[in-house]
């Protein structure tokens, strides 16, 4: 009986136990349920953000898609944008073309030596041209002349007595002494006015081109240091009948290194009959160009 009073002592204070053991093992079962049941809570996000990705990727394509587009733009518009300027181009050309004068008469000349007076083998090209507004171009090659020195060159012509002129020619040896000028083998400037005329126009580089710069030495052209001598200048003569009857002149190129010794000086032909303060080798004409009809 004792036994039996000893058993039911021990499972009543068993039962009066669970109710404490009970209370101190629910904080550590909460625990230990509490990260399984926040899990999902944490991988939320991480499922989602694909999700959220996909916008940004599709925006990223449509903002590089909108760039290509815009850089494009400009390119397409170009040729629009050329084609005015084009047209007005063309239309600046074809005022100028209307505006530009055209030739109206053409003479082409051959430049040759005068008499015995060059040593050298020389020669040239003239080309005269009469344009429509009243001015005159003169282009001259010639070679063979005396190297890098200064050549006077001019328009000559013989007045018609009517405002023209009639057609001249180029000196021969024949010329040597006349007009009260020395024989001395050489065809001045003065000996030979009766074929080619007196000077109607100066073929300077800058400035007056009338017969007044006809020894303005300082703006005619120079050769090169091979004797080529290139000329071209358009003007509009001061003298009109030159214009008038621009295939009746003559064209004269001046200036021979008689002594070769490669300046123009008084030894070797003294002073020159235009001018004592210039040497004859600047003055004497070298070459001469006449019309052929």
């Amino acid at each position: 009986m004792r036994r039996i009073i000893t058993i039911f002592a021990a499972l009543s204070l068993m039962l009066l136990a669970l109710p404490a053991i009970a209370e101190r093992e629910a904080p550590a079962t909460a625990e230990r349920e509490a990260p399984a049941a926040e899990a999902p809570a944490e991988e939320a996000p991480v499922e989602e953000a694909p999700v959220e990705e996909a916008p940004a990727e599709e925006a990223a394509a449509e903002e590089a898609a909108a760039e290509e587009a815009a850089e494009e733009a400009p390119a397409e518009e170009a040729p629009a944008e050329e084609a005015p300027a084009s047209e007005k181009d063309k239309d600046k050309e074809r005022e100028k073309e209307r505006d530009r004068p055209s030739a109206v008469g053409v003479f082409e000349l051959s430049l040759d030596p005068i008499a015995d007076n060059n040593p050298y083998s020389t020669g040239g090209k003239v080309r005269l041209t009469a344009l429509s507004n009243g001015d005159i171009n003169v282009k001259v090659h010639a070679w063979g002349t005396a190297p890098s020195l200064v050549h006077a060159l001019h328009i000559h012509a013989i007045a018609d007595g009517s405002g023209g002129f009639v057609t001249g020619t180029c000196p021969t040896i024949a010329a040597d002494g006349v007009l009260d000028q020395p024989l001395d083998g050489l065809i001045n400037t003065v000996e030979g006015i009766p074929a080619y005329g007196v000077i109607v126009q100066s073929l300077t580089t800058v400035g007056d081109t009338s017969a007044a710069s006809g020894l303005a030495v300082d703006r005619f052209p120079v050769s090169n240091s091979t004797g080529w001598l290139e000329y071209n200048r358009t003007f509009t003569p001061t003298d009109p009948g030159v214009w008038e009857d621009l295939g009746n002149v003559q064209v004269v190129l001046h200036g021979i290194d008689l002594n070769e010794n490669g300046v123009y000086d008084f030894e070797a032909a003294g002073a020159s009959e235009l001018d004592p303060a210039i040497p004859q080798e600047a003055t004497i004409p070298s070459l001469c160009a006449a019309p052929r009809h």
